[in-house]
């Protein structure tokens, strides 16, 4: 009995080590960024630790999520241009930042036993929608851009990034199929 609770603790230290490990990955790749002088959103790694944050933490990514916007909100430079802060939310990015939370929850509900390249591939893909449609959403409303504008400004330049990122995650998960009730 003693032994089982040992291990159901060492399991949700483990668990919560995982999602500050996320959260921590997050930091990272909102730092790894490229900005575009026609837009301002920059390229960065934000969506593929989201990707492997759902295949890894499943329904607790939105833990690392919500605890990464907590952490920004509270002003700590964890955003992208070591931004932070609760007028973050209202710039460029704001939308982004709520798809990525959305994303983490939802996307979690719906896995499937038999994965495929493809499948993993339009289960990514979906993920990479759910961000960007918040993010464009975000950028006609808050922003005041034209959809076309938009969609220039905020998804058109990251499509060919985002097919690289969604067809990696989706080969990594691929391979680790057994190793993941994915």
């Amino acid at each position: 009995m003693r032994t089982a609770i040992l291990s159901q603790k060492s399991y949700i230290a483990l668990r919560v080590c995982a999602v500050f490990s996320f959260v921590i990955l997050m930091v990272i790749s909102a730092y790894v960024r490229i900005p575009l002088f026609f837009t301002p959103v920059p390229l960065t790694l934000q969506t593929l630790v989201l990707y492997f944050s759902i295949v890894f933490l499943k329904r607790q990514a939105v833990f690392s999520q919500a605890i990464y916007l907590v952490l920004g909100a509270a002003g700590l430079p964890v955003f992208t241009n070591a931004g932070g802060g609760l007028l973050y939310f209202l710039g460029p990015t704001g939308g982004y930042l709520i798809g990525l939370l959305t994303a983490s929850l939802i996307f979690p509900l719906f896995t499937f036993k038999k994965n495929s390249f493809l499948k993993n591939f339009c289960y990514f893909s979906s993920a990479a929608f759910c961000v960007y449609f918040f993010g464009i959403i975000w950028l006609v409303s808050v922003c005041k851009l034209s959809l076309t504008s938009a969609l220039v400004a905020g998804l058109i330049p990251f499509i060919l990034g985002e097919v690289l990122k969604i067809a990696s995650v989706s080969l990594v998960t691929l391979k680790l199929k057994n190793r993941l009730s994915f």
